[in-house]
């Protein structure tokens, strides 16, 4: 290295540096915070309930048993301070063995939740070459 610093090689969320088991645990977080979020306000319940991107975002965070597969990209939806302590607790306890996890390269690759039909045609063509 120069004197210039160092150069960031490559980038992940923290969710893609997590085993199974650790998503699993995640998943467990997620969906008691999710059992306590105080209930849907009666004007989003129509949106909530149509095929769409908004409404499949309220139906997860509404979600007791989400289901988190290797390479998920999972943001930490929270209420309380309650929640938020939780999730600190767990970042804490697996921030070193994730940290080695993408220090050594082995990182899942991301993959979204959001059924195909409601992901935007921009977002699917980045990295594809133009023309394809």
């Amino acid at each position: 290295m120069g004197s210039h610093g160092s150069t960031i090689l490559r980038q992940s969320d923290f969710s893609c540096c997590l085993v199974q088991a650790e998503l699993d645990e995640l998943a467990r977080i997620q969906g008691a915070v999710n059992r306590r979020r105080p209930p849907l306000p009666r004007y989003l319940k129509k949106d909530a309930a149509v095929d769409s991107l908004l409404g499949h975002g309220l139906r997860a965070l509404y979600d007791p048993a989400p289901q988190y597969r290797e390479g998920h990209l999972i943001s930490f939806s929270y209420h309380s301070v309650q929640d938020a302590r939780e999730f600190s607790a767990f970042i804490a306890a697996l921030l070193p063995q994730a940290l080695d996890r993408f220090l050594q390269g082995r990182v899942a690759k991301p993959i979204s939740d959001t059924p195909p039909h409601l992901r935007p045609k921009w977002l699917t063509t980045l990295g594809k070459p133009s023309g394809s």
